[in-house]
């Protein structure tokens, strides 16, 4: 199993990227990914530097971005269900290479966290994740810890309704919310409204007077950083960091489907590099979901992408000299 990692806040910085693109490397110059991607025509090799092989796969697994096929849709419940013969044909060994990936089998973290926080998304993933937190919670036997809900007022679209959501629940952040209220039985709260004419810009966070077993729970709803689209992921995550006053050392966990475990790691840990924070990220078993093969290939080609944009990022310190010392410091170690 390739789970990608992030070393502890208490190591220097570069040595913290340079580890983390170690683990990258293992999960993107596996056998189990290179064969997908030999079925389409491509090839990942090991010959080249790792930033040419990033730029590859980059373009190439635009042949997997199933999002943008059906009327330039974007939500991922929205993406193309045609699979083409050759995944077919070897659908059992790609199933395996994807759960060798990191992306099927649920996972729980390594260390005890003092926050989780439980990523919105949609249909039911905004039952099953807070489900999924108290699972963790129970299993780790965890107390005097912060359960918070990060969403946004993304409107529950007609296609996810489908009797999963009753009528008042209206935005991702209802749903959430609801979420956890049914999975750790709680119900009353207070709520504090960050009004604003504008409705990217309005926000809420809500904190629930009863207590899980001593640990504090909440639900939080980020305004946007830009007056023109309504608050992402990211923005939830800096909402986060500054309203709760997140301090030096602080281990997270983020909790979401396994599926998207690998890339929304990646798109929050720079996050964790800058502000000296520990992260992992958990999600739930996929293997009962209805989730297709192009569902996870989607998701591989989000993970590569988000490998890119931190690659990018952090290109300076991984430059070839600098990464060749490190490399041969830590085999004399």
């Amino acid at each position: 199993m390739y789970k990608i990692k992030l070393i502890d806040s208490k190591n220097k910085k570069e040595d913290r990227i340079i580890e983390l693109f170690e683990s990258i490397k293992k999960w993107l110059y596996s056998e189990e990914l290179n064969y997908l991607v030999n079925l389409y025509g491509g090839n990942i090799d090991k010959r080249k530097s790792f930033e040419e092989n990033i730029e590859y796969l980059s373009n190439f697994l635009e042949v997997w971005n199933f999002r943008g096929r059906i009327n330039g849709l974007k939500e991922r419940f929205n993406i193309s269900y045609d699979v083409d013969q050759v995944i077919e044909n070897n659908k059992d060994n790609v199933i395996k290479a994807i759960k060798h990936l990191d992306m099927i089998d649920g996972s729980i973290p390594s260390n005890i966290p003092e926050y989780i926080l439980v990523l919105g998304g949609a249909r039911t993933s905004n039952f099953k994740r807070p489900g999924y937190t108290r699972y963790i919670v129970d299993k780790l036997n965890l107390s005097n810890i912060n359960v918070v809900a990060l969403s946004t007022l993304r409107p529950i679209s007609d296609v996810e309704r489908d009797n999963l959501y009753t009528s008042d629940i209206v935005y991702e952040y209802d749903a959430l919310s609801r979420g956890l209220e049914l999975s750790f039985d709680i119900k009353d709260y207070n709520e504090i409204i960050g009004e604003n004419e504008n409705i990217n810009f309005k926000s809420y966070i809500r904190k629930y007077i009863d207590k899980y077993n001593g640990n504090n729970i909440y639900s939080i709803s980020a305004p946007s950083s830009n007056p023109n689209y309504r608050a992402n992921t990211r923005d939830t995550f800096d909402f986060f960091l500054d309203k709760f006053e997140i301090k030096k050392n602080t281990s997270l966990l983020l909790v979401t489907s396994q599926i998207y475990s690998n890339y929304q790691f990646l798109k929050f840990v720079d996050l964790a590099l800058e502000y000296d924070l520990n992260l992992e990220c958990c999600g739930y078993s996929m293997d009962k979901s209805n989730m297709s093969i192009n569902n996870y290939l989607q998701e591989i080609k989000s993970t590569v992408d988000a490998t890119k944009v931190l690659f990018d990022k952090y290109k300076k310190i991984l430059n070839e000299e600098e990464y060749e010392d490190f490399i041969i410091e830590k085999k004399a170690r």
